[in-house]
């Protein structure tokens, strides 16, 4: 027995850790991996061990030592070892190229979660800039409200008939100038009746089961040709002398009586004064005495 016969290695390609010299360098996990996803074929490890068999200690050595060594002779030695490897480098790039479209799609991702979030933000401050913008209209639209306004319509209505009541009372006791009291008179009722009409008055008339009345009992002054300044006085006797011949409530039948009395008897007043003056006028000119005076 010359020559020493080595002890068989059939599980030499999985089975390093046997020999204490091949156990001492970690094999690199790359190569392993394509076997784990193609296992190779029993016709393809056969075929590598009898290629090993033929090799020594050192030649094994050096074959797990080198790199990319033990992948170039495991592909020399197997058929199907070099498709595998194209296979695993194909699923390789495949998975470089997905990782990075993904890291692509989360950059794109990230900037428009953020986009979104600010988009939520101004959205959330501009609804509560509206809401608060609404509460300010509505609180400004409130005094014209219809409500509101037949409220003040009412009120000032209230006010103005007061002073009217109270102008004509104190005109009838201490007098004062006829112009100013029939201008600010006129005013005052204009504004107290704003709104009235016909068809309002003669609704209810009819809810109330009263009867229209017609002021025609009253007589209507014939009107001199009086000068421009006593315009207003002309056109307040008119205005109360048709106002008078309306279907009228009691109130404003009572108002129209009242401000007709008063009208009338400042127009007697203007119109005796009226004549008063051209009976002085013509005793100055003819010379003649108190006879005409008298008549008066």
């Amino acid at each position: 027995m010359s020559s020493i016969v080595p002890p068989p290695l059939p599980p030499l390609p999985p089975s390093h850790s046997h020999n204490g010299s091949l156990s001492s360098t970690p094999h690199p996990p790359t190569p392993l991996q394509p076997h784990a996803l193609h296992p190779p074929t029993a016709d393809a490890d056969r075929a590598l061990i009898e290629g090993l068999q033929g090799k020594s200690v050192a030649e094994l050595k050096e074959l797990q030592e080198t790199d990319g060594l033990l992948d170039a002779f495991w592909e020399s030695q197997s058929p199907i070892a070099k498709e595998h490897r194209e296979l695993e480098r194909e699923a390789w790039k495949a998975n470089e190229e997905l990782a990075d479209r993904i890291m692509s799609t989360r950059t794109t991702l990230d900037l428009r979660r953020t986009d979104t979030d600010a988009k939520l933000r101004d959205s959330a401050s501009l609804y509560r800039t509206w809401r608060q913008t609404e509460e300010h209209m509505y609180s400004a639209l409130s005094p014209l409200s219809p409500p509101s306004l037949q409220q003040h319509l009412n009120a000032s209505t209230t006010s103005v008939s007061e002073m009217s009541d109270a102008l004509a009372e104190s005109f009838l006791e201490e007098g004062g100038d006829l112009g100013v009291f029939l201008r600010t008179y006129r005013e005052g009722r204009k504004t107290e009746n704003v709104g009235v009409d016909d068809n309002v008055l003669e609704g209810d008339l009819a809810a109330h089961g009263e009867r229209s009345c017609i002021c025609s009992s009253r007589r209507e002054p014939r009107l001199p040709n009086l000068d421009p300044k006593y315009s207003d006085l002309s056109s307040s006797v008119q205005d109360l002398s048709a106002a008078s011949r309306r279907p009228c409530t009691s109130a404003i039948l009572q108002d129209n009586v009242i401000r007709s009395m008063i009208v009338q008897c400042a127009f007697d007043d203007e119109v005796r004064l009226r004549k008063r003056e051209g009976v002085m006028a013509r005793q100055r000119q003819y010379g003649r005495g108190g006879k005409d005076t008298m008549r008066l």
